[in-house]
This record gives structure tokens, sequence and C-alpha cells, in this order.
């Protein structure tokens, strides 16, 4: 199994609410972004066919706070098209390291 992720360099900083050390402190392959602006992409693609997508940004605010919403898709045609976006915005960040 491969985990891999991109996490917003802003959110990152300010720690709030973010996973990205515990994250790698377990050895997992992730990156802070390298958009100039804010990465507002809030996916996780499971077994290159379930896309889980929408508003819901994996926070506890989003959890207890806000009227978020999630979309679960099983489609590999559009897991396809998310895994693409993902390598796109993995490069960027691989290459800020």
């Amino acid at each position: 199994m491969t985990v891999a992720g991109v996490m917003e360099d802003e959110q990152v900083n300010s720690n709030a609410g973010t996973e990205f050390d515990p994250f790698k402190q377990a050895g997992l392959d992730v990156y802070r972004d390298g958009n100039s602006g804010q990465m507002h992409h809030k996916v996780m693609i499971i077994d290159e066919s379930i896309v889980i997508f929408g508003s819901y940004n994996f926070t506890n605010s989003a959890e207890t706070r806000n009227d978020e919403n999630l979309l679960v898709i099983y489609n590999k045609g559009i897991a396809t098209q998310f895994i693409a976006e993902f390598q796109r915005v993995y490069a960027q960040a691989t290459q800020t390291r």
C-alpha cells in the first residue's frame, strides 16, 4: 500500500489542525505544497478507483463546527483524472524540497 500526500504550506506552518508532522514522523510520503497561492484540494484516492472529495477538510472544525459536504465516487475513470491532478500537485511539491 502506498500513502502519499501534499498539504497546504500555510496550514502546516500554522500547525492548526494539521497532521503533517505526525505523518512525516510515521514515515509517510507527505510534502508541503509548491503552490504560491493556497492549495484548496481536499481529496483522497483509494485503490485507484474510489475518490473522496468535497469541502470537508479533514480537521476537527470540519467535524464538529463547519457545514461541510463530502462525496464518495466509485469510478476508475474519475479516479484516473484525480490521480493525474494529484501527480501534477505532487511533482510541484517534491520539486520545492
